[in-house]
């Protein structure tokens, strides 16, 4: 990783391993396990190598905690799952193992070792995944609010997407409330054109276009998952890197709809410069798929709009021609509904004079 790692975070997790390892092997290593591996006095107390070695446990834990060296909270949550329904389940079992001697030596006048150990075996059985659902829930609300909260904020933002039909509303969504929301410093997004050839912001002032040609652009149409710069594996393309790196681009979340790529939104690094958990990746899959789906119905009714827009214009143009037997007029009229069809600055009608040949 010293030698492959492009990313900051990567560079961040093994500088701070090495520095640790380099306080290990420079004071530790000779100066007080060497001595006493060859009979020798340490030279240095054993206060002061405990000191050292918190040293490096402090530094272990800035790498795995800020820099999410280890899926530590993964290990921490399934140990005080496990923990907690190991020592309840212990604890039932010795109590139904007590209640039934009692019952059954009440009931059959005689004790029955090997029925008791039944009854106390099925009832821990039956109760394990309940009281293992119940004991996550439980550890999830008191140590991991984040997480809960992520599921809040894509059932809210997926309603939010599911009502967006106007191209400003999705763009506000995903440029502006989300990035809010998560303390991101910058969103953009990109949606293909009519064309098919041209990924462009769905607000038309934003941003520049991306062709589909482009090394960004044919990364993400060879993957459906979102990825990210920090943290990434080597696989990632040095040029697509380096696209990201100018962009500020720290995760892109491919918009895809019946396997065709129609888009994607880019976002920028936290404000607390923090990568991105497990959890959030997650939710920018599924939030992915809800943004797609909002994204091509939009498409589809501004296609539909423009349509009907165009129909109408060509309809009152026919009926504007038609009432004027003036040519000037006529060709006012026509230069005119040309130009608000076609959504242009000016539109010029040249007549060939035969005498001059202009």
């Amino acid at each position: 990783s010293a030698f492959v790692a492009r990313d900051p975070v990567s560079r961040a997790q093994i500088r701070w391993i090495l520095w640790s390892a380099s306080i290990g092997v420079a004071i530790i290593v000779p100066t007080y396990i060497i001595p006493l591996i060859t009979g020798k006095s340490p030279l240095i107390s054993h206060p002061a190598m405990m000191a050292i070695i918190t040293y490096m446990a402090i530094i272990f834990g800035i790498a795995i905690l800020r820099f999410h060296l280890f899926e530590i909270e993964i290990i921490i949550n399934r140990t005080l799952v496990y923990a907690t329904i190991s020592i309840l389940l212990i604890s039932l079992y010795l109590l139904v193992i007590r209640l039934s001697t009692v019952f059954i030596q009440f009931i059959l006048q005689r004790k029955d070792d090997t029925l008791t150990v039944f009854i106390a075996t099925i009832t821990v059985t039956l109760a394990f995944s309940p009281l293992r659902e119940r004991i996550q829930h439980l550890i999830d609300r008191a140590f991991y609010r984040t997480k809960l909260d992520y599921q809040a904020l894509l059932s809210d933002f997926s309603q939010r997407l599911a009502i967006g039909i106007l191209p400003d509303q999705i763009h506000n969504l995903l440029t502006k409330t989300l990035p809010s929301k998560l303390q991101i410093e910058q969103a953009s997004l990109f949606v293909l054109n009519s064309s098919g050839r041209v990924f462009s912001s769905l607000i038309d002032t934003e941003l520049i276009s991306i062709s589909t040609d482009h090394v960004f652009a044919k990364h993400i149409q060879s993957t459906s998952m979102p990825f990210g710069r920090l943290g990434t594996s080597p696989t990632l393309p040095l040029n697509v890197l380096d696209f990201m790196l100018a962009n500020n681009i720290q995760i892109c979340v491919p918009l895809i709809v019946r396997d065709e790529l129609i888009g994607f939104f880019n976002l920028g690094p936290k404000l607390s410069g923090d990568a991105f958990n497990r959890d959030e990746m997650k939710m920018f899959n599924a939030l992915g798929r809800h943004a797609a789906v909002a994204v091509e119905n939009s498409r589809l009714l501004q296609t539909k709009d423009h349509q009907a827009e165009v129909l109408s214009g060509l309809h009152q143009t026919a009926v504007a021609v038609s009432a004027s037997l003036e040519i000037d007029q006529l060709l006012q009229t026509l230069s005119e509904r040309v130009g608000q069809l076609l959504d242009v600055s000016s539109v010029y009608l040249c007549d060939y004079d035969e005498n001059s040949e202009e």
